[in-house]
């Protein structure tokens, strides 16, 4: 599994620590681990949508670390003129 770390350029980029890739199945359980994990430290008084939001969020990135690796990725400048664009 990679991670993502910026360069001087502002371009997001992965390091693979691996030098393969992960099975779907394995990538599965290591995403539900870190769900469960990430579930587990919520207060005792957390709601049911505390708990979804933890397994959307855990899943997004997730999502976005296949993304990264994959080489789907765009600057800092890029998505700061996205964000224009639907802010105007």
């Amino acid at each position: 599994m990679g991670f993502l770390a910026r360069s001087n350029q502002s371009k997001i980029f992965t390091h693979n620590l691996e030098d393969h890739l992960i099975s779907k199945e394995v990538f599965m359980n290591l995403l539900k681990e870190t769900a469960i994990e990430s579930i587990k430290r919520l207060p005792e008084g957390c709601t049911v949508e505390d708990i979804m939001y933890r397994i959307d969020l855990v899943a997004q990135v997730f999502e976005g670390l296949k993304d990264a690796e994959a080489g789907r990725l765009i600057t800092t400048e890029e998505i700061l003129e996205r964000v224009d664009q639907w802010a105007g």
